[in-house]
Formats: structure tokens, sequence, C-alpha cells
């Protein structure tokens, strides 16, 4: 099995086409060209930057992590900041090029925010990680305690032991034993970013 060799065209102009041809050499020998790819559209316009599409969602908080205090600032314009606790490594190579992060050590660091959210009836949730754990735990969550792990726990995304991800949701507010779940097929401990 021969290694796949990859190629990334910068500095397009927007919107313009192209076709490539491949010769190889190995020094000694050279291959004729080939025959010409099928035309590639450069895109019209650069992607959206992701803390751009994150703030158009309106958040009630966005921790980017980047900090390197003891505040995670909150970049939503809520002023909802979170603070670092136990073992929280700032500065590490985050998932998106140029972009900090943070390193839990996972079993004492976390971000909690003192700041009250309301239970919303519809949401959304996100967060990047990259783990190679055995042991799982939960990545983002509500909570009736400011800090720790708390009494109530609800609309949860975390790791289970094999890695999959797992989205969970109490049923009601007062049968906090019942909740609905939904779990990933596949594993996400390969120590990449999703």
């Amino acid at each position: 099995s021969l290694p796949t060799v990859r190629f990334t065209d910068v500095n397009l102009p927007a919107g313009s086409s192209h076709t490539y041809a491949v010769s190889v050499s190995d020094g000694t020998a050279t291959t004729s060209r080939s025959a010409s790819s099928a035309s590639v559209a450069a895109p019209a316009a650069a992607p959206t930057p992701f803390p751009s599409v994150v703030a158009s969602a309106n958040p009630s908080s966005f921790w980017r992590l980047a900090d390197t205090g003891a505040t995670a600032a909150d970049s939503s314009g809520a002023n909802a900041p979170g603070t670092y606790v136990g073992g929280a490594t700032r500065g590490v190579a985050g998932a998106l090029a140029g972009n900090a992060a943070v390193d839990l050590d996972g079993a004492s660091g976390y971000v909690t925010s003192a700041a009250a959210h309301p239970a919303p009836a519809a949401f959304t949730e996100s967060v990047w990680f990259k783990t190679t754990t055995k042991v799982g735990g939960t990545l983002l969550g509500f909570s009736n305690a400011a800090t720790g792990a708390g009494t109530n726990t609800d609309r949860v995304v975390f790791l289970e032991n094999d890695g999959k991800v797992v989205f969970a949701m109490r049923n009601s507010p007062t049968n906090v034993a019942r909740f609905t779940f939904v779990r990933s097929p596949d594993t996400y401990r390969d120590g990449r970013w999703h």
C-alpha cells in the first residue's frame, strides 16, 4: 500500500476554476503527465470565521478558552465569564489554527460560571474536545451548583468509558432520575479534535 499524497492549493482568486495534472518522479524515472482532473472551483468567498458563526447564533455564553488568567472571557456579550478550576492548563494548541485551548487534567480541572442560566426549552450546546482517556466524563452541561458536580445536572454532553459521546436530558424537572438520551455509534477518544 502506497501513502496518500495531498495537495492544498492556496491563495486562489475567489470563484476561479482550475484543473490539475500529475507527473511523478523518484529522481531517476519520471511518469508522463496524467489526464487533467475535473474542474475544481475555488469558493466564491472565504468561509465565515468560526467565532462569527457562533456569535451569530446569539449564545447565552461563549467561552473561547484562549485566556491566560483565571477567568474564561465570555465572547457572547452576555457577561457570563467562566472560572478555571483545578488542573486546567491554558494556552495549548486549539482545534482551529491560531486558536488556543485549555487542557483539563481529567481529575480536578473544569470551567464553571456563577452566572445563572434559565433552563431553555430550545437550545444548542457545542464543545470542542480531544482526548485519549479510557475513563469518561462530562464535557458540557447544566448543574445546580456553580462549582463541583452538583446534585442535579441536565442537558449534559458526556463521554462514556468506551469513547462514545452521549447527550442526556431530564424527562421532567420533578423526575430527576429519568433521562432521555442519544448516544453516538462511534467512539471519539482518538486524540483528535471533535
